[in-house]
């Protein structure tokens, strides 16, 4: 987790204040967890980029397809028909915010530009952008995004129509970014050779796999160099309407069932909802890859969606003259809503403002969202028992019968989608260099601010176990067991219990090399697992691939929540107790109203050997959120020769 994410997220407690980001409660959650890569690989970690998609509007998939392919554009994507790019980068600087006109390429199909913002005093989220047309008018964007690389820059990017003649002097206006407009003018020039990556000479592009639940992959392009692999990978959807309802990604094996780890690169102007860019290790020429589609948790099925506001099926529900808080209604009315039955047996006023429709579940349908023009609000509710709800909310109940509309149907799409790709052969193909990224830089130690006696007291405590442990090269065993002991509604991941395995190799300097981590069920079953080589990670159940700086292995999970608690005046206790093995154990808690957390630390090994966050009421119970406990760490000289063998599957550098 980014550490001034969590600073923010932590001073916010400090302050009893539960913090506007919803998204903020998992990472908090999560800090006993951090150190095992499959929890960090599932997800995109708000330490590379937060993003914030603003959909200005809606882009045409058919202009991706227009003209003729000439390759990969870093940062842009495939570019289609002739391609220019920005001449110099501009920079202006106003009333003390700096922006920088980075990127900007124009091809057959669109012109994209990026720029980077400084000393913003907030974050940009209402920004306009448009270009000036050759009449004088205005050229709106149709799509943008925002990401933060850290915390003093914003980087923006606007997707704008190709322009008609590229060659002449552009200017771009941004309005209201950081209450100030910008007004930039900038040149392009036509693309070299060694700014693209050409495409495959493949003919068979696009390959479409097979079309399942409506749903089908599709590898539409491929761009191979000396030192890298990007593909083009998009969602084909049989009927319109429809789309995913979750998040998705792309596992990538070849015919030796070598994983090639899959770095997601979508520019955030693309439509992420139906296309990704990834890039991989170099191809060396005629391999066959296996592209799969998956969605995490459940593997071969993925939530999907299917949009009928343009006709509805509609059913009248009739409240009553006096509906009561608390009231039910039994219902039994079957319908369709396209190739959906549907079947609404009773409903139920949960507030004076909100009525809760309860649906059977047929076929593999798993929610409806409904519209009344009399509703203020409408949601897709949460399981109820065997069934699904959705909730409908209004300024005033009705008390009269009036017409409710199922404007859309949430369903279980069930694959395996994959597509199959032969590379081309290596002798008949050139693959040009680009210039690799840049190192990781490892991670610096942190500094504590209190020099309080418990502070150097746990401080100590954790040293001594960690010198124990990693001290010369080896392999490292880790196992811990985890307690979701509070499921919010809905929740999937993480389950009430699973188990935590991980394998790190250390160098002599403590420095992990290689890294195995497997989560699994209370059955033994494997719910996800995740290898780390050098800088590289691959998720091999989700595919997702991050760069990640290389850490020095520790045991230490608490010093520095400690270490924040103490500083910022925060209750802190101190308490010998005996743990569940019967050692001698100091209990450390720290209390907040929102988040509160403990530790217990062996005072014999000094080993953090178990976690947990907690919710105290008022009424001075505790409510356990989360728990992880140590089952075993040992050093080894060789782990089993299966976890080598997953380690080697990973294709990392070129066969």
């Amino acid at each position: 987790m980014n550490e001034e994410r969590m600073k923010e997220a932590l001073e916010s407690i400090a302050q009893h204040n539960v913090p506007d980001d919803s998204d903020l409660w998992p990472l908090i959650a999560s800090q006993f967890e951090r150190k095992s890569l499959v929890q960090t690989l599932r997800a995109r970690p708000v330490l590379l980029a937060l993003v914030l998609l603003l959909l200005l509007a809606l882009v045409s998939g058919a202009a991706y397809a227009i003209g003729m392919l000439t390759g990969f554009v870093p940062g842009f994507g495939f570019a289609t028909g002739d391609v220019y790019l920005l001449e110099t980068p501009v920079d202006l600087v106003q009333n003390g915010i700096t922006l920088r006109l980075e990127n900007a390429v124009n091809d057959g199909s669109r012109l994209w530009v990026e720029l980077s913002v400084g000393n913003l005093s907030v974050a940009e989220r209402y920004s306009q952008a448009y270009l000036l047309s050759p009449d004088g008018g205005n050229i709106q964007a149709q799509r943008g995004g925002a990401i933060m690389p850290d915390q003093n820059t914003m980087r923006l990017t606007y997707l704008f129509p190709a322009l008609g003649d590229p060659s002449r002097a552009v200017t771009l206006i941004v309005e209201n970014l950081g209450g100030e407009t910008f007004e930039i003018k900038f040149a392009l020039r036509p693309a070299r050779a060694d700014d693209i990556l050409p495409a495959s000479p493949e003919a068979a592009l696009p390959v479409q796999g097979e079309m399942r639940d409506s749903v089908a992959l599709v590898l539409e392009n491929v761009a191979i160099s000396a030192d890298r692999t990007v593909l083009q990978v998009s969602l084909s959807f049989e009927k319109p309407g429809m789309s995913l309802a979750a998040p998705w990604n792309v596992t990538m094996t070849d015919a030796e069932g070598r994983v090639y780890p899959l770095k997601d690169i979508t520019p955030e102007t693309l439509d992420m909802g139906t296309t990704r860019l990834y890039e991989t290790t170099p191809l060396q020429g005629n391999e066959r890859i296996l592209l799969s589609l998956v969605s995490f948790p459940s593997e071969g099925e993925i939530p999907a969606f299917m949009d009928f506001s343009a006709a509805p099926v509609t059913f009248t529900f009739d409240p009553g003259q006096n509906p009561q808080v608390g009231q039910v209604w039994l219902l039994d009315e079957s319908m369709q809503a396209g190739e959906f039955s549907l079947h609404l047996v009773g409903a139920r006023m949960t507030s004076p403002d909100e009525l809760l429709f309860e649906f059977e579940p047929t076929g593999n349908v798993t929610g409806v969202m409904l519209y009344s023009t009399f509703a203020s609000g409408a949601a897709g509710g949460v399981p109820v028992d065997k069934n699904f709800s959705a909730g409908m909310t209004f300024s005033e109940m009705p008390n009269d019968p009036f017409e409710i509309e199922v404007r859309s149907v949430y369903y279980t799409a069930h694959g395996p989608w994959e597509v199959e790709w032969q590379a081309p052969v290596a002798e008949a193909v050139s693959f040009p260099t680009m210039t690799p990224a840049p190192s990781p830089t490892p991670l610096v130690i942190p500094t504590f601010a209190s020099r309080d006696p418990l502070l150097l007291e746990v401080q100590s405590l954790s040293e001594k176990f960690d010198h124990t442990i990693v001290q010369g090269p080896a392999w490292v065993h880790v196992i811990s067991e985890n307690f979701a002991d509070h499921m919010e509604p809905g929740q999937t991941y993480p389950p009430p219990y699973y188990q935590d395995e991980q394998w790190n190799e250390i160098d002599a300097e403590g420095w992990v090399t290689q890294n195995l981590t497997t989560h699994r069920d209370a059955n033994g079953n494997i719910l996800q697992q995740a290898a780390f080589i050098g800088s590289k990670s691959v998720n091999f159940t989700t595919g997702e691939t991050f760069e990640i700086s290389p850490y020095h292995l520790s045991f230490d999970l608490f010093v520095q929540e400690l270490d924040f608690a103490l500083s910022h005046g925060e209750p802190v206790t101190r308490e010998e107790t005996t743990c569940e093995d019967g050692s001698a154990c100091l209990l450390i808690t720290i209390s907040n109203p929102v988040a509160s957390r403990k530790v217990w630390i062996n005072l014999q090994t000094g080993q953090q050997v178990q976690f947990q966050s907690f919710q105290r009421s008022k009424d001075g119970t505790e409510q356990a959120q989360f728990t992880q406990r140590f089952i075993l760490v040992e050093r080894m000289q060789s782990p089993p020769q299966e976890v080598l063998d997953i380690l080697e599957r990973v294709a990392i550098s070129a066969p």
